[in-house]
């Protein structure tokens, strides 16, 4: 017997969060050994724990921003506003929750928490950079011509310009040295991370979708 249309919807989707949670996680952790290999191709790895406490940090953004664009799609069923309005909801939550976790680990190490610019600036362009994206994802998701490529693509349009506006307040306040190794820690975090999460996006729904058409 077929299950219920909204049991079979909310299944999908159920199915489908999961999916981007055990993704997000997944790239978040990849993007981690990326910073500790650009560490030490650059002479400035100093021990694991520093590593283990940024991928602590990391993990309620990375696991927040891309489910966040995820559900706008789903529960706004491609609508762009709405896919807009949850990057736009759940990144600065996200921004602002990273930088309580990275507080309350300084804090827990009994050290002064490093110099940077102000968290209410950076949520609120991470919260318009990823509003973009969400559109942008949400307008690729109307497209059946649309592949990984396209997806990528869309990660890499938002990355750049709000990756550059991230960049400009991080070395204004002094939080970032535009050395090789604050340069490489930029790309992984503000390029790579946004393309990643596109891909992860773009690979729940395509799961969703085939779930779906294999439905009796």
């Amino acid at each position: 017997m077929a299950a219920p249309p909204m049991a079979g919807a909310l299944g999908r989707v159920r199915g489908g969060t999961l999916r981007v949670v055990a993704l997000s996680l997944l790239l978040v952790t990849t993007l981690e050994v990326l910073q500790v290999v650009a560490a030490a191709a650059t002479g400035q790895i100093e021990g694991p724990g520093p590593f283990l406490v940024d991928l602590a940090q990391k993990v309620p953004w990375g696991v927040g921003v891309c489910t966040g664009i995820w559900l706008g799609l789903e529960l706004g069923r491609g609508h762009l506003l709405v896919a807009a309005a949850g990057g736009l909801i759940a990144a600065p939550i996200a921004s602002l929750l990273l930088r309580a976790v990275a507080e309350g680990a300084h804090a827990l190490a009994f050290v002064d928490a490093p110099a940077g610019p102000s968290p209410l600036s950076v949520a609120a362009v991470r919260g318009v950079e990823y509003a973009c994206l969400g559109l942008l994802l949400a307008w690729l998701a109307r497209r059946p011509w649309a592949g990984a490529a396209h997806y990528a693509a869309a990660g890499l349009a938002v990355a750049v310009p709000f990756g550059l506006a991230l960049l400009a307040l991080a070395e204004g306040s002094g939080a970032v040295a535009l050395g090789a190794g604050g340069m490489l820690a930029w790309a992984v975090d503000e390029v790579l991370f946004p393309i990643g999460c596109a891909l992860i996006v773009f690979s729940a729904d395509r799961a969703r979708r085939a779930s779906a058409g294999g439905e009796v």
